[in-house]
């Protein structure tokens, strides 16, 4: 997998190297390659969604209003994060798998005339929860049919390399498991 990135370090293209020159808009035997001029920054993540106050002290999440969660159905089974960028498969396939094949899954997924779906790492994964609901903790008319079960996340275990970082969409809980076990996954595409 390559990259290419310009001096602000936005994505202009990702994909396979095959010693091809390509560029934005060009046709192939496989069709037109689709770049998207994204870059997913932790400078602006989406408010947590919490809206009970816990103490009179000024502070909690509750207090602020920030960035408000804004998602745009794309209509095309995807959902585009106006906050952070990201755009997101709506629906998973409803298929538990062990976190090899996740990745695999989502590496080979065309969807949205996209190729470029990947696991999310953990922080993409949490920054759709809402944490103001419970069972399932995601704005459901846009992310409908979630399980309120745990996804896999691209991100392993520092202690533990042999378990990978899920989220529940019960609760937004983050929690290592061992790879090998099954979770759900969402592909994310920036």
């Amino acid at each position: 997998m390559v990259t290419g990135e310009d001096s602000s370090h936005i994505v202009l293209y990702r994909g396979v190297k095959t010693g091809i020159p390509i560029t934005a808009g060009q046709t192939t035997q496989g069709g037109e390659i689709k770049m998207r001029y994204v870059y997913w920054s932790m400078l602006k993540l989406p408010d947590t969604g919490q809206k009970q106050s816990y103490t009179e002290i000024i502070g909690e999440d509750a207090d602020y209003t920030i960035n408000p969660p804004s998602y745009t159905d794309n209509g095309n089974g995807t959902v585009t994060d106006n906050v952070t960028g990201l755009m997101w498969q709506q629906e998973d396939d409803d298929t538990t798998r062990t976190w090899d094949e996740a990745c695999t899954y989502c590496d080979s997924l065309t969807l949205a005339g996209y190729s470029d779906w990947r696991l999310p790492s953990k922080k993409e994964l949490m920054s759709i929860v809402d944490y103001g609901k419970y069972d399932p903790s995601i704005d459901t008319t846009y992310f409908s049919k979630t399980n309120s079960e745990y996804y896999w996340s691209s991100t392993t275990c520092k202690q533990n390399p042999c378990e990978a970082l899920s989220v529940s969409f019960r609760s937004g809980w983050v929690q290592g498991y061992d790879s090998g076990g099954g979770h759900y996954s969402r592909k994310s595409n920036t």
